[in-house]
């Protein structure tokens, strides 16, 4: 029975060679071991993207340091006048990538040379939180640097996923940890790949030797380490002496990596994980419209809810106490703005469609104030009572009724209707639409202008601009069947 040794450090025996050991202090971390997210955002072009993607978004999006309700600092215009942060970028981009790959994040306060308060960016592996005080609720972690010093809440800004299965403390689960098995997949068809050309792309084996010395089988182990170890080494020869020298094969060759459906179902896992779209994460994977939608629907679903969450960790322990408050702005992204173009267009055929301006406003989804809304619904009814009124009046019922329970009718004959007038209008009408799906067909503007004694120089402008909006003919008709209905 074999006996362990166990060299003495001070009064305390430790194993060495222990990965948990206490033996060591390590002073910038622990060293990566091979099954954890450090290692594998290293080594898996999958992973790494993702988080950039990630990362990207948040630092990227608009901002600004409200005082009040008046604009301090924004994103565009950014002067850093707290001196708290010189690159706000950088820092939000290390806030969601920490997230991702840690589900925590940690920003250190401290003084520079003049000794004003600055901010500082903290390896998220290196702070260790005091879980006994924890769950007692009382907040500390240790760091070495090099010597082990202990942070409090009034040094550090600290972001933690939220986890349901933690009271206090960092998250028991994150993206990143959630697809390491994925992870591991990928980095070992990666290291099988390297091993398999590193030994000069030959299968791994064992050799049968007979009739042959101790020093010859030693002679030939030596030679054929050396020719496996590269492809420079592959068309040497050897000559042995012995009767007969027979190769096993004990593994497999790079044919066996031809598994493309397996790969791709563990990259589809760490998209999942990281919640990114396919179409995002992979560029050739949809066309341009549907990763397009995709993206808008990302920022909806993720990228703004997150950009939430950090915010409200930023305003609680740092900017509310200074009398600011940070909030980005993702609706002034382009992609919202086209977003929010194609919605006022949509508003605008509902509303000529006869349908509420507030009713429509709600279908679309616009967010308003209770005093806007007010506002609105207040216009509507205005309108309606106006409407009522026209009608009373054109019926007989109004007060400005002539008498007879007869309609009303001008006294200018000039006024009254024209049904050769009427009937004109219809059919320059029908012509101008015509008109506008043939130059479609053509791959032109739908945006004619049409020459008519019918058409009312105001109704024809109308036209002419609801018809640059249109791109297809579903849209060309609905502007003709909807922009001029009851008119005048």
């Amino acid at each position: 029975m074999s006996t362990k040794q166990f060299p003495i450090i001070g009064t305390k025996s430790s194993l060495l060679w222990d990965e948990d050991t206490d033996a060591w202090t390590y002073i910038s971390g622990k060293p990566v071991q091979p099954n954890n997210p450090r290692a594998f955002y290293q080594v898996i072009p999958t992973l790494y993207r993702g988080v950039d993607i990630r990362a990207n978004a948040i630092a990227n999006l608009p901002w600004a340091l409200m005082k009040g309700e008046t604009e301090y600092e924004t994103s565009e215009e950014y002067e850093n006048k707290e001196g708290l942060v010189s690159n706000m970028t950088t820092m939000l981009y290390l806030i969601e990538a920490s997230l991702c790959l840690a589900g925590s994040a940690y920003w250190k306060r401290e003084k520079n040379a003049a000794g004003f308060q600055k901010l500082r960016h903290l390896d998220p592996t290196s702070m260790e939180l005091d879980e006994k005080k924890a769950a007692s609720g009382i907040i500390e972690w240790k760091r070495n640097e090099p010597q082990p010093k202990i942070y409090t809440p009034d040094e550090v800004i600290y972001f933690w996923y939220p986890d349901p299965y933690v009271e206090i403390g960092p998250p028991s689960s994150w993206p990143v940890k959630s697809a390491l098995h994925a992870c591991g997949v990928l980095a070992n068809l990666d290291e099988f790949a390297k091993n398999y050309f590193g030994r000069g792309a030959i299968k791994a084996m064992l050799f049968s030797m007979q009739g042959a010395s101790q020093s010859t089988a030693a002679e030939f182990e030596s030679w054929w380490n050396k020719f496996i170890t590269g492809i420079s080494n592959a068309f040497k020869t050897k000559v042995l002496n012995a009767e007969s020298v027979e190769p096993v094969v004990v593994g497999e060759g790079i044919k066996e990596l031809e598994n493309v459906s397996l790969s791709q179902e563990k990259r589809d896992e760490i998209a999942i994980a990281l919640s990114i779209p396919m179409s995002i994460l992979f560029a050739n994977a949809a066309n341009y419209a549907t990763a397009n939608q995709d993206k808008r629907n990302w920022y909806d679903d993720k990228v703004i809810p997150e950009s939430k969450f950090v915010a409200s960790i930023l305003n609680e322990q740092l900017f509310e106490p200074l009398g600011l408050r940070f909030v980005f702005r993702p609706e002034t992204l382009d992609i919202m703005q086209e977003d929010e173009k194609e919605r006022s267009m949509a508003l605008g055929y509902l509303y000529n469609a006869e349908v509420p301006l507030d009713i429509a406003m709600r279908i679309l989804g616009f967010e308003l104030n209770d005093e806007d809304w007010k506002r609105i619904e207040e216009q509507v009814e205005k309108k309606e009572e106006r409407a009522e009124e026209l009608v009373g009046n054109l019926t007989g019922g109004g007060e400005n009724n002539n008498g007879g329970g007869a309609a009303f009718q001008p006294e200018n004959p000039v006024q009254k209707p024209d049904a050769m007038q009427e009937k004109g209008l219809i059919v320059d009408l029908e012509k101008w639409q015509r008109k506008s799906k043939k130059r479609l067909k053509a791959d032109k503007s739908p945006a004619v202008t049409f020459e008519s004694d019918h058409i009312p120089a105001t109704l024809g402008a109308a036209i002419e601009g609801a018809l640059e909006e249109a791109s297809t003919e579903e849209q060309i008709a609905q502007v003709f069947s909807d922009i001029w209905l009851g008119y005048p």
